[in-house]
């Protein structure tokens, strides 16, 4: 089972002295910029999804491409020369969305979060981003103003573990207690100067619920072709649901309440060991996009519809699928000069992302948390 938590609302080199104009500014953003950043994140989802299932094609899948791709957004804004063009080539970052436009359009989207907190959605949908930055590195004051919410100084190399204390209590407040001691020990060292982190949290009820009675046990057939009994939920309604002959596919829209916001699912119509391989090696960000807006035009049919009941925990590794994305040089230097006043050796040492779903007959509830660490390189020690 592969699921995706995607919102659609949807080198070393010597220490220097970098010039103080602020290389970064909030600029206003159109429509159509905003799109452009949303396709950049599915982009990535299904680089993501290729990567993480072809290491090992047997393990269910569930991340959030929205937050990862929220954390390394950060690392973007922090980063400048050679640094900045691999993470913007790593988000899929077109070169006619400047640095600033992604600023404006993170500013919009921020200030969109925090409005939908204060109005009666009949969803929950959150996302709160931190920088722990070490106190004693100089810090950009226009950064600082831009970034006042995300921005906390902290201290790893005296207090590390009040420190890693302090960040995993906001994890778990942001996740709604769903993810506890995200960061773990061993994550953070004296040497760690910034980390980077996003949370996500959504809960959605379902437009037309399932009813408990009809649940019961059924054969869930797995991708190795092997059959596995599963609480299957049942229920008969009005869904948007295609049948695409011509690629093999089937969608179907699961409404949440708000009726802006929606559970897709999609299946390979072919059912043996390498049926979702198959389909992973020939789905494109273009070809997704068409599927979804193939679902999205279909009129509202009556039909029986039967999805597992589930929970899914899943933590991962970032590094190797940097290293997948041709992004392997932030582990060896990364330029932080859009942030830090003063550019060390720095590099990207560690990255996480841990994310949780629970589907029943009520809805849905998913969080994710992605974790970027920087550490100064011990060359420069």
């Amino acid at each position: 089972m592969v699921i995706l938590l995607l919102i659609i609302v949807i080198m070393a080199g010597p220490l220097s002295v970098v010039a103080q104009q602020c290389p970064l500014t909030v600029v206003p953003v159109s429509d159509a910029q905003v799109k452009t950043l949303r396709d950049s994140r599915m982009q990535l989802a299904v680089d993501l999804l290729r990567s993480v299932v072809s290491q090992d094609p047997t393990q269910n899948v569930f991340l959030s491409p929205y937050s990862i791709f929220s954390a390394f957004q950060l690392l973007f804004f922090a980063s400048s020369g050679r640094s900045e063009e691999i993470v913007r080539k790593l988000l899929h970052i077109p070169d006619n969305l400047t640095k600033n436009d992604v600023a404006g359009i993170y500013a919009l989207e921020r200030e969109q979060n925090e409005r939908n907190k204060n109005t009666t959605n009949k969803y929950e949908l959150d996302s709160a981003s931190k920088i722990y930055v070490q106190q004693d590195m100089s810090v950009r004051d226009c950064v600082k103003d831009i970034f006042s919410n995300e921005y906390s100084p902290v201290d790893f190399k005296h207090h590390l573990r009040f420190t890693r204390g302090d960040i995993n209590e906001w994890i778990e407040w942001q996740t709604r207690h769903m993810i506890v001691d995200c960061i773990p020990e061993g994550f953070l060292d004296s040497r760690t100067s910034i980390l980077l982190v996003n949370a996500v949290y959504f809960k959605g009820l379902w437009k037309s619920r399932f009813m408990k009675y009809q649940t019961y046990l059924k054969n869930f057939h797995m991708a190795d072709g092997s059959k596995k009994p599963t609480k299957m939920m049942n229920k008969r309604g009005f869904f948007r649901r295609i049948y695409d002959n011509k690629h093999g596919v089937d969608g179907l829209e699961l409404p949440y309440k708000g009726d802006n916001i929606s559970m897709f699912i999609i299946l390979p119509q072919k059912n043996h060991e390498t049926a979702i391989q198959d389909l992973l090696k020939s789905l494109t960000y273009d070809r997704l996009e068409k599927i979804l807006s193939q679902i999205l035009d279909r009129p509202l049919r009556e039909m029986y519809v039967t999805i597992p009941k589930f929970k899914i925990e899943k933590k991962y590794d970032l590094l190797p699928i940097l290293k997948d994305f041709g992004a392997d040089e932030l582990l060896e230097f990364v330029n932080l000069s859009d942030l830090l006043k003063t550019a060390e050796n720095q590099k990207v040492n560690k990255a996480i992302h841990s994310a949780k779903i629970a589907v029943d007959e009520e809805g849905t509830e998913a969080v994710a948390v992605t974790a970027v660490q920087a550490s100064i390189a011990v060359s420069s020690i």
